[in-house]
């Protein structure tokens, strides 16, 4: 089983990044396991491309410093950016990459106002990139530092703001970050209350992470399980009580 590394502080998406990869014979490991400081500074900055760019290359230069077979190993980071058509403008994605602040400064309310002065276009698109880090042998076959793996899911943003709590098991379908807004099209009801099933029709990563799984079977890095395992471990660190 081959490790890949994660560069991400956030256990959800850690845990989201293996539900991705169970049908794959890899071990996802997040980058504080090696024992180095963060995996890279993301700038706030509302263009795609720099933001990644900047990403990327602030990355690498933390990896070689820190990582003494940095050339050997896979590691790879992602962004997640929304496009809200009826207020952005072409070249200017809004709220874009910088959805997490957005999200942070902007109640559901005045989004709410703003979309039904526009004509109540509800529109939405939401992209992901997977930057996958290539190892030296493959940087010489593709000429190439990285590869960026793209996907997206469209629908529209909620009608109404709905209060519901965080999916236990599958936490990355929370109440908190753009899903609990996002209605898959086809759908009534945000992606985080969907069942799995149909969650992972309209998730938005799991298209980059099956573009990215395959690019690495087709250069032998990695295989698929044999056979379905039963899960012998929590996505989550379970807390266990024993009474008596």
């Amino acid at each position: 089983m081959n490790d890949i590394t994660f560069l991400t502080t956030n256990h959800i998406k850690l845990f989201h990044a293996r539900y991705l990869s169970r049908d794959w014979d890899i071990n996802i490991i997040q980058h504080k396991l090696l024992h180095y400081g963060i995996g890279y500074e993301e700038p706030r900055l509302f263009d795609r491309e720099k933001l990644l760019e900047g990403s990327v290359k602030d990355a690498i230069s933390r990896w070689k410093k820190n990582i003494s077979d940095s050339e050997s190993r896979f590691y790879f980071l992602k962004d997640t950016s929304v496009v809200i058509h009826s207020i952005s403008k072409k070249g200017k994605e809004v709220p874009g990459v910088d959805i997490k602040y957005w999200m942070q400064e902007n109640t559901f309310s005045q989004i709410d106002n703003i979309l039904k002065l526009k004509g109540n276009n509800r529109r939405v698109s939401v992209n992901s990139h997977v930057v996958l880090v290539l190892t030296k042998d493959l940087k010489e076959k593709y000429g190439e530092d990285y590869i960026i793996f793209k996907s997206n899911s469209k629908g529209y943003l909620v009608e109404k703001k709905i209060i519901f709590e965080t999916n236990i098991l599958y936490s990355w379908l929370d109440n908190f970050t753009f899903n609990k807004w996002f209605v898959p099209e086809g759908e009534e009801v945000p992606i985080s209350l969907l069942p799995i099933e149909k969650a992972d029709k309209y998730d938005f990563r799991k298209n980059a992470f099956d573009k990215m799984f395959i690019f690495l079977r087709e250069n032998k890095k990695i295989f698929k399980k044999k056979t379905k395992e039963i899960q012998s471990r929590f996505l989550l660190n379970p807390i266990f009580i024993i009474s008596g």
